[in-house]
């Protein structure tokens, strides 16, 4: 069984490069103006490598053996 309070894992950020964008567009009244508008492209990947119980290292370790606490 593998000991899901015992992992290893790696984090990756990935950012994108800020862009920006205007659109000439119109108020209510007819009066030409323009919009703008950024875009910041951001994500976190959090991948978990679980191993086997070490028995004692483990908090499913239970009773001289391996137990699922979930």
């Amino acid at each position: 069984m593998k000991c899901p309070y015992n992992s290893n894992y790696i984090t990756v950020h990935i950012s994108k490069p800020l862009r920006y964008f205007d659109h000439a567009t119109e108020d209510a009244s007819g009066c030409p103006e323009v919009l703008h508008m950024w875009q910041h492209d951001a994500s976190d990947t959090t991948e978990f490598h679980l191993h086997d119980c070490l028995k004692e290292e483990c908090a499913a370790w239970q009773n001289g053996h391996c137990v699922r606490t979930a």
